[in-house]
């Protein structure tokens, strides 16, 4: 090296046998030789150089990189030092530092090849794709065919999402080499974020033809034949895939999805339970099953799962909240409350669940209970609109009429045209007495739906009630088109019809009523007292 001298035979001995100990791969030994010839003269290039190399073979790196900085240090340019030096930093897995070490061997050597490609693997190791791309174009400058730096382009494009481009640069390296695995492989990925799955397959179609039975090429084939709907063929990948293990865990799972998407929802569950004697404790495949069984109605099979996954997680909120859903649909409130008690225990306000639980407690009438758990929610939300209707049904179960009433105030001053909420509030109205507003619920709820038969029918008993008979006839008479056999409504226009004393048509309604019902005593008794009240009117006149 120029401008470096040995001075004594004793170093160039020294020197000697360590170079010659270290072609032996006596690398301890060598390290020996170089070391007494530090003690003598720590600042010896040749020697701190060589034992940079020496103790890189022995794996310790961090003191191979301190000879090498030594060494840089006296002579900063020293590219073979700059160059085992970067190697001993990936390694270690210092990226960052390397790319120092690169950068200054190519301020030496601007279109070293092998150094722009360490720097871009460096730099991929770092995530810095787009930097790495920019080295992949310099060396393909120098070496426009380079089978290897098409290839590292390719996938850095494709990290960075640029299919497009990276497709051009398999296809180039393909024409290089049109039967390498690998480059297709990469093309496929790029075809697949393209969402360009036809074109993917027919990658997938190339390399079962190099690699036959290659498990992962069925595995993507098969889940893109499921993006494309072709869940028949997808089945065929992952069969072929389970014939070499039948325990693939994942190709058991993609399985199960084609199954799914072909409706074979018992085919799918078989496979679930195969999943579930490799892994039996799998959440996933706990959870998933019960999709599946959901869909068949197994409901009670539903349970049993839950009660596994509960088991592995007592606290899993989302599997509580399943149970008790299921519960519900299995007609099992109380068991059901007992899952909404465990969520509110993880999450105490937690809106839905207070929510399902009182709906559930004012099905079972313990409507005291459903109102602590609507008042909860009302203190998180005060103008919640079903929060305030639930809680005036309860109230209503419990014959508090007036706060009922105020419920349903509140819930339509935020939907004035909700029909049951006008619907509950009438009940509440007519429990209190308070018939004329009642009425103002009815003509509400009419113009919402002007043929409901229940509100024409209840908005007619109401009108007799406060007595304005001849505007029910109307609203019997409407519900009499709607349906002219309507035994209750004809009685009760019967009974209008007596209060005008209109007593003749009042006994052709009940007439009417007989002939479809003729063993109706209140209808039989209404008739012989409008047929009484007939007689004393004729008798009179």
């Amino acid at each position: 090296m120029e401008g470096l001298e040995i001075n004594t035979n004793d170093f160039v001995e020294l020197y000697n046998e360590g170079a010659a100990l270290s072609k032996l791969k006596k690398n301890e030994e060598s390290v020996v030789c170089y070391d007494k010839i530090l003690k003598i003269d720590p600042n010896h290039v040749y020697a701190l150089y060589n034992k940079g190399v020496t103790i890189s073979f022995l794996r310790k790196y961090i003191e191979a990189i301190k000879c090498f900085d030594k060494v840089l240090k006296i002579y900063p340019n020293h590219i073979n030092s700059l160059s085992n030096q970067s190697i001993a930093l990936i390694r270690l897995e210092k990226y960052k530092e390397a790319l120092t070490c690169y950068d200054k061997m190519l301020e030496i050597k601007p279109k070293d090849f092998d150094t722009l490609e360490n720097k871009g693997e460096a730099l991929v190791n770092l995530g810095n794709y787009e930097e790495a791309i920019e080295g992949y174009d310099k060396m393909l400058e120098i070496k426009p065919k380079d089978f290897d730096t098409l290839s590292s382009k390719g996938i850095a494009l494709v990290k960075v999402k640029k299919y497009e481009e990276s497709i051009v640069i398999f296809d180039k390296a393909l024409e290089i080499n049109e039967n390498d695995f690998d480059t297709l492989e990469n093309k496929s990925e790029a075809l697949v974020g393209l969402q360009r799955y036809e074109d993917a397959i027919g990658c997938y179609d190339k390399m079962l033809e190099i690699k036959p039975n290659h498990v992962n090429t069925l595995s993507k084939m098969g889940d893109v034949l499921v993006k494309l709907k072709q869940n028949a063929k997808a089945l065929i990948c992952f069969d072929q895939v389970l014939e070499k293990n039948p325990r693939y865990f994942d190709t058991l799972e993609r399985k199960s999805v084609a199954l799914v998407g072909l409706e074979r929802y018992e085919d799918a569950i078989g496979c679930y339970d195969k999943m579930l004697e490799i892994k039996p404790k799998d959440f996933d495949t706990l959870s998933k099953k019960t999709l599946e069984l959901s869909k068949i109605g197994k409901q009670e099979e539903i349970i049993k799962i839950y009660d596994e996954m509960l088991k592995i997680n007592p606290k899993d909120f989302d599997t509580l909240e399943n149970k008790g859903d299921v519960l519900v649909n299995l007609k099992m409130p109380e068991k059901a409350i007992g899952c909404y008690d465990k969520m509110l225990e993880i999450k105490p306000k937690d809106f839905d669940t207070l929510y399902n639980k009182g709906v559930v407690l004012v099905k079972l009438g313990k409507s005291e209970e459903a109102i602590g758990c609507f008042d909860k929610m009302l203190e998180i939300n005060p103008k919640d609109f079903d929060t305030l209707y639930n809680k005036g049904v309860a109230l209503g179960q419990l014959k508090k009429s007036e706060e009922a009433v105020k419920c349903f105030d509140a819930a339509l001053e935020i939907n004035p045209k909700d029909f049951d909420t006008l619907d509950s509030q009438s009940v509440a109205l007519v429990e209190l007495g308070r018939d004329e507003e009642a009425i103002g619920c009815y003509d509400k709820m009419l113009e919402i739906n002007p043929n409901h038969v229940n509100t024409l029918s209840n908005k007619g008993i109401t009108l007799v009630k406060i007595g304005n008979p001849e505007e029910a006839i109307g609203c019997f008479d409407k519900m009499l088109e709607i349906n002219p056999n309507h035994v209750n409504t004809l009685s009760n226009k019967g009974v209008a019809l007596c209060y005008i004393e209109r007593f003749k048509e009042a006994v052709k309604c009940y007439d009417k009523a007989l002939e479809i019902n003729p063993n109706d005593s209140n209808i039989i008794a209404n008739k012989d007292l409008a047929l009484f009240n007939l007689d004393q009117k004729q008798n009179a006149e």
